[in-house]
């Protein structure tokens, strides 16, 4: 009879142990803004389109561009990279990406576009649309 109650009570203390906790999230997903390296003007064969080459550093090697986060005011840009990060197991490197900013001003203008570098200062870059 004891025997029987110990093997009970085994099952019960199993069953409960291995329940689904659904609370537990390992996507790995997270999202971070950036600051800017380097910035190289890139030509382009569409008028009044303007190109540029963005450096940047990620923290790791699940690193990768998500997208350009802007801010305006008036003829003022301000430009910083939005990372992603996806994967729970990551390479320990620091590596260095650059994706293609494409500015397109609809109206004629003076435009400034100060992409956000790592210390929070800019590289700016002046544009003019005729």
């Amino acid at each position: 009879m004891l025997r029987r109650f110990f093997i009970a009570a085994a099952f019960i203390a199993i069953s409960f142990s291995c329940t689904d906790d659904s609370t537990n999230d390992d996507t790995c997903i997270d999202y971070q803004l950036e600051g800017v390296q380097e910035v190289v003007d890139v030509p382009t064969l569409v008028e009044g389109t303007f190109a540029f080459e963005v450096s940047f550093q990620v923290d790791n090697g699940c690193g990768q561009f998500y997208a350009f986060d802007e801010q305006s005011q008036g003829n003022t840009r301000t430009i910083r990279v939005s990372t992603k990060y996806e994967g729970c197991i990551c390479t320990q490197d620091l590596p260095i990406l650059s994706r293609t900013y494409q500015f397109a001003p609809t109206l004629a203008g003076t435009y400034t576009l100060n992409f956000v570098k790592p210390d929070g200062t800019f590289i700016t870059r002046t544009v003019v649309k005729n």
